[in-house]
């Protein structure tokens, strides 16, 4: 569906006089509701900030060399999401320090680790379950 033709059953569904029937993949019905339910947590606003703070960790390479470790890319998988959650939370203490040290305006609040440190679990659940599927 998202081969060459990009968007070509959805606008087929949206053009067409008569219903289509669209069946997709458990892997991608998962990936749907997740999407939905991880931009739901907070208004979005948590979602937005495992983002916008990870491109801030990303860009600081004097944290980097000395932690000598990169905050990892987030994009639109899971598994990445995953992967940056992962970080937060092992290296959550320097990344304190180093936010409060060098720009204090975007530390993150205790509620917004409180659900990174809730909803990590549940991420590398969904993670386990996609790559058995």
């Amino acid at each position: 569906m998202t081969g060459r033709h990009a968007g070509f059953v959805t606008r087929m569904a949206n053009e067409g006089a008569n219903p289509v029937l669209r069946i997709w993949c458990p892997p991608h019905e998962i990936d749907l509701v997740l999407k939905a339910a991880a931009e739901a947590v907070a208004d979005g606003t948590w979602i937005e900030v495992v983002y916008s703070y990870s491109i801030f960790l990303r860009q600081q390479q004097n944290l980097i060399t000395e932690m000598n470790a990169k905050c990892p890319k987030k994009t639109n998988r899971w598994t990445h999401l995953g992967r940056v959650l992962k970080f937060y939370k092992v290296h959550r203490r320097r990344l304190i320090e180093y936010t409060t040290e060098k720009n204090a305006t975007k530390l993150l609040g205790d509620d917004w680790w409180v659900l990174t440190f809730a909803l990590a679990p549940v991420v590398d659940a969904v993670n386990t379950t996609l790559v058995l599927l």
